[in-house]
């Protein structure tokens, strides 16, 4: 089984913007770890006899739909399952740091 550490978790964590609790660390990286231990059992599959799957598809013809303009959505109707608001527009989090209405 592949090894996974605890700092390449963090790491990940940290990309992600995510808080991984301290006594949930050992359990996400053994879980990290079977999953790669089942990519890793995928890879020692023989493929050799199986052709690319995208030439089933080459005989195929697209044909684009006619672009007919419809109605949007009434600015009520859109921002209304959105949550948190501010005035007429959706209120989100900054995603380089800081919150909602921080500076």
């Amino acid at each position: 089984m592949p090894a996974f550490s605890r700092e390449e978790l963090l790491h990940i964590a940290r990309l992600a913007r995510l808080m991984v609790p301290e006594e949930a660390v050992q359990h996400h990286v053994e879980q990290m770890e079977s999953i790669l231990g089942l990519f890793e059992g995928l890879r020692k599959i023989d493929t050799s006899a199986i052709g690319p799957v995208l030439a089933s598809f080459t005989d195929l013809t697209l044909t684009p739909r006619e672009d007919v303009p419809i109605p949007s959505l009434a600015r009520e109707a859109a921002l209304t399952p959105s949550g948190r608001r501010e005035g007429d527009e959706i209120a989100v989090p900054r995603v380089l740091g800081g919150t909602v209405g921080e500076g």
